[in-house]
């Protein structure tokens, strides 16, 4: 059993609202939505280094939800941050507006033209895993009054391409997002 720890100082000086949360960690980084929700930032607390993200494009005023997603991209050696965005009025009917943030070019660019079919679930947890991030979603193309479909959509943060895994056979979707989350255990999805 660990008994020590360390207290880490937060290197932000604001007022953490409830929303407030950390994305992921990878390779010792820590991204975090604080604030409103278009702030993020990329903390390094082994080496005291904090880095406020330049705003987003698609700003939080007119979306139902957003999910960001953090990963590190090992063929060009850069972290990266995805950002789903679904408008208001009819998230599950348009495509949600989807950047993309790259440390090393300290800029965002907009990949919506990837068409994502899917709404990744409110307050879904992401799991990094070999290089690409994963969500659990609704596919709204194959819902009927009566079903409704839920896997899980991955991004590949090398390839810049989005996919889907489908839940194992015989998973219960009663009170799916309650009950459900994807993490990671040790270098494979779990729930």
């Amino acid at each position: 059993m660990f008994c020590d720890y360390v207290a880490l100082g937060f290197p932000l000086e604001v007022n953490i609202s409830p929303d407030s949360s950390t994305i992921h960690s990878c390779n010792g980084i820590v991204c975090i939505s604080y604030g409103l929700e278009d702030e993020l930032c990329l903390w390094n607390p082994s080496i005291h280094k904090m880095m406020t993200l330049p705003p987003v494009t698609f700003q939080a005023h007119n979306t139902n939800w957003y999910s960001i997603g953090f990963g590190f991209d090992s063929l060009t050696d850069d972290y990266k941050v995805i950002r789903i965005v679904y408008l208001r009025p009819n998230f599950d009917q348009n495509h949600p507006e989807v950047e993309i943030f790259s440390l090393r070019t300290g800029t965002w660019r907009n990949i919506t033209h990837l068409d994502l079919p899917y709404t990744i679930c409110k307050h879904a947890s992401q799991a990094y895993v070999k290089g690409t991030a994963h969500w659990l979603a609704w596919d709204f193309r194959s819902m009927s009054s009566s079903n409704l479909s839920v896997l899980i959509v991955s991004f590949h943060m090398g390839d810049e391409v989005f996919g889907e895994i489908m839940l194992p056979n015989g998973m219960p979707t009663d009170d799916f997002m309650e009950n459900v989350r994807v993490a990671k255990f040790q270098e494979s999805l779990c729930d």
